[in-house]
């Protein structure tokens, strides 16, 4: 008989107080972790609450965006290098940008034309990844994060740096990629 084994992963940057739990079993499963977790190793701390997820919403990039740069991010610039579409007929594409001198969108009405997947109806974009070029600053060279967006609320924002994670957040907001966070009220109907 084998004993079998569970894999984990618990990602904790006390600063912040903030834990990301990556475990299968479902959202009761990685709520038990994290209660465990702030348990025993931050017996003293309130007991963690979940940060809602936001809707991605894709549909802004049904045509070229023109995404406001403000000087202040300190971004030389960017591209939407993939998108991913869904079709009601069931099928699946994925196009990426090749050249330097074509974006993905110049390239769909280039090939397809009228029947391009961001044109015709029945394709739904399900994924778009962006690459962000950081301008060198500080005696640092210059730098790309690469963010993955995934219908209905998925993002690789997890996967960055905190400094990155609050610059990309922000940004998205900004470029309406991602639904504005939940108001802290609750609603409360006059009868």
């Amino acid at each position: 008989m084998f004993q079998r084994v569970l894999e984990v992963g618990i990602a904790c940057n006390p600063t912040e107080r903030i834990v990301e739990i990556c475990a299968a079993g479902g959202k009761k499963v990685r709520d038990d972790y994290a209660h465990a977790f702030s348990k025993h190793f931050a017996p003293d701390s309130e007991p963690p609450i979940e940060a809602p997820r936001r809707d991605v919403l894709l549909d802004t990039l049904r045509s070229q965006p023109v995404f406001s740069i403000e000087p202040a991010d300190g971004i030389e610039r960017f591209e939407i290098s993939s998108l991913d579409f869904f079709s009601t007929g069931g099928g699946f594409a994925r196009f990426e940008k090749r050249g330097a001198d074509e974006t993905t969108y110049k390239f769909l009405d280039r090939r397809f034309g009228q029947v391009s997947p961001i044109k015709a109806g029945a394709w739904q974009i399900v994924s778009a990844t962006l690459r962000i070029v950081m301008a060198a600053q500080n005696g640092k060279r210059q730098r790309t994060l690469t963010v993955t967006l995934r219908s209905p609320i998925t993002t690789t924002i997890p996967n960055k740096t905190e400094a990155d994670r609050q610059l990309v957040r922000s940004l998205l907001e900004r470029w309406d990629l991602i639904a504005p966070p939940a108001p802290d009220f609750e609603l409360i109907e006059d009868g």
